[in-house]
């Protein structure tokens, strides 16, 4: 039994047989090729603002760091200036133990052999009423140094040796390491690897943005 015959309804100039195996290649060609998606301008906007939201906040936390150093710094340059004054209320009350500060400037350089001794005079006058240390300290010269600053001491021997303690210039040593373990402490802090918990930059969630 043969098929109905086709009307087409108008005159046909030529007519091409085509295979049904090349139909269904072009048809599978057409079905698989890539679909070029528009960028949406909403995801876009998204990930501009989670960047810029991003940036803001790393800046604020820069400006915590630079406000935290800040404020380190001024609690060192507090506390060096309350040393100070303790120091000096102490000294002035001769509640400042120049005995003691004899005593360590003597042990550093051996209690064997003359040594002559430099006080500012209202130490020296003071150690000399207040302490039984130099009836043992036969062996020493006391001289009276008023360039040295009060609870200093400086202690020297004939061969060139000698010790000197320097109340100003032992809080300027512990203001400096202070000062110096701070920028330590920042470096370390800027070297540190990241712990994961830090916050990322959003060009990575705009490409997962795009991905999807």
């Amino acid at each position: 039994m043969y098929p109905s015959p086709i009307n087409i309804g108008h005159p046909v100039d030529a007519v091409r047989i085509v295979p049904l195996a090349e139909t269904r290649t072009s048809s599978q060609q057409t079905a698989t090729a890539p679909m070029t998606a528009s960028p949406d301008p909403a995801v876009e906007r998204i990930a501009e603002l989670l960047t810029a939201v991003t940036e803001s906040v790393q800046e604020l936390e820069q400006r915590r760091q630079a406000s935290l150093l800040e404020l380190q710094q001024a609690a060192v340059e507090l506390a060096i200036a309350a040393a100070s004054h303790i120091v000096e209320t102490a000294i002035n009350a001769e509640f400042f133990p120049v005995d003691r500060l004899v005593q360590s400037a003597i042990e550093r350089l051996g209690w064997v052999g003359p040594t002559v001794i430099n006080l500012h005079p209202e130490d020296l006058r003071r150690f000399r009423s207040h302490t039984e240390l130099q009836t043992d300290l036969t062996s020493v010269e006391w001289r009276s140094d008023s360039s040295l600053a009060r609870g200093s001491c400086r202690a020297e021997r004939p061969e060139g040796a000698g010790v000197l303690y320097d109340i100003d210039r032992q809080l300027a040593d512990i203001r400096r390491l202070w000062l110096e373990n701070l920028d330590d402490t920042q470096i370390e802090r800027r070297l540190a690897p990241d712990d994961g918990q830090s916050l990322r930059r959003f060009p990575d969630r705009r490409e997962a943005l795009e991905r999807a």
